[in-house]
């Protein structure tokens, strides 16, 4: 507990300030929130699958794509937060967070 307590004093007393990277976004959809059930799925960067998940994590909907930059999609959910997870072509992956009314 000493050891954490100094550590912690050391960055305090350095006058180093650590912020997080800033987080580059790679898809925009649109609306939201979703109020009739259709969502685009744009983005600059090819696209190869979208996922739709529920806040913890458990997989609902599920498209592959021919990689392509825009995407429309009919979601059929209830009301609430869920996320959304794109897969690119370069196998790199984006995830948003997006609220159905």
């Amino acid at each position: 507990m000493k050891k954490l307590g100094l550590l912690i004093g050391f960055i305090c007393l350095s006058g180093v300030v650590f912020a997080a990277p800033q987080a580059q976004e790679h898809f925009s959809l649109f609306p939201n929130p979703v109020t009739q059930g259709e969502v685009s799925v744009t983005s600059e960067k090819p696209i190869n699958k979208v996922e739709v998940l529920s806040i913890v994590g458990v997989v609902l909907f599920e498209e592959t794509v021919e990689t392509i930059n825009e995407v429309e999609l009919t979601l059929q959910l209830h009301p609430g937060v869920y996320l959304m997870r794109v897969h690119f072509e370069d196998d790199t992956q984006d995830i948003k967070r997006f609220w159905v009314n």
